[in-house]
């Protein structure tokens, strides 16, 4: 009885794990692309100095 009760614990576990590793791969995605566009605007910024020093 007791190992019946015992065996369902690690499939549950795995599975929160697995569902808590999405999650998280998730917002490192949603990270990485607002990362992404923030070092885009600040390119774009930087060029706009430079062609400010070029006038």
């Amino acid at each position: 009885m007791g190992a019946k009760i015992r065996s369902p614990q690690p499939d549950l576990g795995s599975a929160i794990l697995t569902f808590m590793g999405a999650s998280r791969l998730e917002k490192n995605i949603r990270f990485d692309s607002s990362r992404q566009s923030e070092v885009r605007s600040t390119n774009l910024h930087r060029d706009r100095r430079r062609a400010q020093c070029k006038i």
